[in-house]
Parts: structure tokens; sequence; C-alpha cells
């Protein structure tokens, strides 16, 4: 019966040999997923570090964008001032020139009357003196009969 309560033991501890060497193998398994958890956590962190970066460039651009839109919008709104300024002054423009350009056509209209009376007048002046010439030569004619 000792062999047997001894045979039972070493079935026992072979048993429990096993199951440690179970364990062991399973605590193995576990030491390398938990490796292999490590090494994927830093490839986490090392890819959140990444997007941070690059979301910290994305901030900046953003800022960057934002200050070039204020600059625009400025600048679009200093062109509208200076559409404003540039119709006011062409209406302003069209307005006194075209003032002068109807005196200077009524100038011209007076200007033309004027030369048209003289012209007429130097007519009338020239016909006379047509005449007088007229006239002179025969009194020369008639100056030379009697010498």
């Amino acid at each position: 019966m000792e062999n047997e309560i001894l045979q039972q033991i070493l079935d026992k501890l072979s048993g429990v040999q096993a199951g440690q060497e179970k364990l062991e193998a399973g605590f193995t398994r576990l030491e390398d997923r938990q490796a292999t958890l490590e090494a994927g956590f830093n490839r986490l962190e090392d890819r959140q570090a990444t997007l941070e970066a690059g979301f910290t460039r994305l901030e900046d651009r953003q800022a960057t964008l934002e200050a070039g839109f204020t600059r625009l919008e400025k600048d679009i709104a200093q062109v509208k001032e200076d559409i404003d300024f540039t119709k006011q002054s062409c209406t302003r423009m069209e307005i006194e020139h075209g003032d002068q350009i109807k005196a200077l056509f009524d100038d011209r209209s007076v200007v033309h009357a004027i030369l048209q009376r003289h012209t007429e007048a130097l007519d009338r002046i020239e016909a006379k003196l047509e005449n007088l010439e007229i006239r002179v030569g025969g009194h020369d004619i008639q100056l030379k009969a009697l010498n």
C-alpha cells in the first residue's frame, strides 16, 4: 500500500509538475504578449506624438491663413473705399467738365456768330472797295484826259 500511496503522490507530483510547466509556458506567452503590447503602445505613443506635431502645424497654418484672410479683408475694404472715391471723383469730373464743355460750345457758338457777322461786314467792305476802285480808275482816266 505504501507503494500505491507513493505512486499516487508521484502521479500527483507529475500532474503538478505538468501544471507548473503549463503555467510557465503560459507565463512566457504572457510575457511575450506583454512585450508585444508594450511595443504596440510605444508605436501608439510615437504616432500620437506625430499626430500632435501635425496638429500643431495645422494650427499654425490655420493661424497664418486667418491672418492672411484678415489682411485680405482689409485690402478689399480699402479697394472698395478707393472705388467709391474714384466713382465720386469721376462723377464730379463729369459734372465739372460737362459744364466746362458746354460753356466752350456756347462760347464757340458766340464766336462763330461774331465771325459770321465780321465775314458779312468784310464782304460788304470788299464790295464797296471794289466800287471805289472802279470809280478811282474812272477818275484817273478823266484826270489823264484833262491833263
